[in-house]
């Protein structure tokens, strides 16, 4: 049986997790916004964005892991490195001084947007600007959560052209309560493209009902205030989710409310209308 040494082994693992990071990390960095991400279904290397968050955030972990038990195993030398010309521990040694510094000066940069380090803050929003004016961005946020039926109630599509002209299209799906990155997948395409071929059709607006754009911030706010800003009684809001097939109470956020019946606040929203 080989024997592992532990030294080794660790050395080995916070470098191949730094690797890991650095990649993630540089990768993440040219990543476009969340919105615009998942709404054009944006890959690197077949990785989508939520891929590479996923990954970084567990690697993270590993590496914080196998870092600690690295400075564990050379506890001795780290000690020696803050040690003086006298062998006593000093927070005055140069080499430790310069590290503290270095480390304070690019965090408060960071924080500050100071010269230098915030100019690498703006090419970061630079390149986020390049994606959105390339892909462009979703209607409203989170669509592709929504489902056919929800996202056409939000378009002013009809829900009936619309799917007429999926299927015209070859494009699956199950039904109009199926939510857009539902369809997309399961057709290999962008939520993105489905909004295009609605527009191409030129889909027909409903003429029952106009569509209401949901309030900023809707998943935060609770029924009662939703209800409240638009003064639509909370006992009538109640009684049209109760119908749908939805449990809600006045002080549940939409959020909430939502998670509960397995699908988006933009969903639940557009039941309310």
């Amino acid at each position: 049986m080989l024997a592992i040494r532990s030294r080794r082994l660790i050395s080995l693992l916070t470098l191949f997790a730094f690797a890991v990071l650095a990649f993630t990390g540089l990768v993440m960095y040219i990543t476009p916004p969340g919105r615009v991400a998942y709404w054009a279904d944006w890959r690197f290397l077949g990785l989508t964005k939520q891929a590479l968050n996923n990954i970084h955030v567990i690697v993270s972990m590993l590496f914080l892991v196998t870092a600690i038990w690295h400075i564990c195993l050379n506890w001795k030398p780290v000690v020696n490195y803050m040690k003086n010309s006298a062998r006593k521990i000093s927070l005055k040694t140069p080499e430790l001084s310069l590290a503290l510094l270095i480390t304070m000066g690019v965090t408060l940069g960071a924080f500050f947007e100071w010269p230098g380090v915030g100019g690498v803050l703006a090419a970061v929003d630079r390149v986020k600007a390049h994606w959105e004016t390339e892909y462009g961005n979703p209607p409203y946020g989170h669509a592709e959560l929504s489902s056919l039926e929800a996202f056409c109630r939000h378009m002013g599509f009809d829900v009936a052209t619309a799917q007429k002209t999926l299927r015209a299209n070859r494009i699956r799906f199950d039904g109009p309560r199926q939510t857009l990155v539902a369809i997309a997948r399961a057709n290999k395409i962008a939520p993105q493209r489905i909004f295009t071929l609605l527009k191409a059709a030129g889909t027909t607006q409903s003429q029952t009902a106009t569509p209401k754009r949901p309030q900023v911030g809707l998943g935060r706010k609770t029924l009662t205030q939703v209800c409240a800003e638009e003064n639509r009684p909370v006992a009538a809001a109640l009684r049209k989710l109760a119908a749908a097939g939805i449990t809600a109470q006045p002080e549940m956020t939409m959020k909430q409310i939502a998670r509960l019946a397995g699908t988006d606040p933009h969903d639940i929203y557009a039941k309310l209308q």
